[in-house]
């Protein structure tokens, strides 16, 4: 994987010294999580894929390449990916926002979408286009946020503390324990249950949009978070994300994955 990962990045370098861009051009390399590929074997670890706080989840790799500002540089520090845009913006000169609209992630979702959807379809994956892929022709995103329902996983913490979404990890939505709980009574403990309803209960506005089967009102965090801020307790991108689906549908019929 490692050798497959620097041959490929190797690969993005040399196009860009061909075509001149080398010194303009800010390359970002990065993953959002790492997967315990049989790590652990034996172990329920070993089956979570990145669910797991081991260094084989945490650990991914990170590469910023661009040499009219940085200077190569091995950085030990720790950062999540939400400071990868905070960093770009200010490489760029731009201002950084105190959060990203959704007028704004509308703006970049048609941007990507353009590009994609006339370069790189068949060949690049982009996940949120894929899943909609998926969920128009076989009713299957695969993406939770797009799904009927909040997926049926659990995030096990380096404790053994057991939580339903790696977006619910409060005290009130403890299930339980690996050392004290069977795999069963974790996926039946209230607060498991009561997100996977939540998911399922819509706002009117929700119910009556004309998208709803592609997205089942989106991630109910960001309705939480909406609702706290006094809006309408949608999620929160819905206007960027019934943007893209507009857009999906006025996408040629020739041109639609089959």
């Amino acid at each position: 994987m490692i050798s497959n990962f620097d041959w490929n990045v190797g690969r993005i370098q040399d196009t860009l010294e061909t075509l001149g861009l080398a010194n303009n051009t800010i390359l970002v390399v990065s993953s959002d999580h790492g997967d315990f590929l049989g790590s652990h074997y034996g172990t329920l670890e070993a089956f979570s894929g990145k669910s797991v706080i081991y260094a084989e989840s945490l650990d991914v790799p990170f590469i910023l390449c661009y040499p009219q500002m940085v200077a190569p540089v091995v950085v030990n520090d720790v950062f999540t990916s939400v400071d990868i845009m905070l960093t770009l913006l200010g490489l760029c000169g731009l201002p950084i926002p105190e959060s990203v609209t959704p007028e704004e992630y509308a703006q970049f979702l048609e941007s990507l979408f353009a590009a994609w959807s006339h370069d790189g379809y068949g060949t690049v994956s982009v996940r949120l286009f894929d899943s909609i892929t998926n969920a128009l022709y076989n009713g299957l995103p695969g993406s939770c946020v797009l799904e009927v329902a909040c997926a049926r996983s659990l995030v096990v913490e380096y404790n053994g503390d057991v939580y339903p979404c790696d977006f619910y990890v409060t005290e009130e939505q403890l299930l339980g324990n690996v050392h004290t709980h069977t795999y069963q009574e974790l996926m039946v403990a209230p607060a498991r249950v009561r997100l996977e309803r939540e998911k399922g209960q819509l706002p009117e506005a929700c119910v009556r949009c004309s998208y709803v089967a592609l997205c089942y009102g989106g991630c109910p965090k960001y309705r939480r978070i909406n609702a706290a801020l006094g809006g309408d307790g949608l999620f929160y991108f819905c206007p960027a994300y019934k943007a893209l689906f507009e857009r999906w549908c006025r996408w040629p019929a020739s041109s639609l994955p089959r």
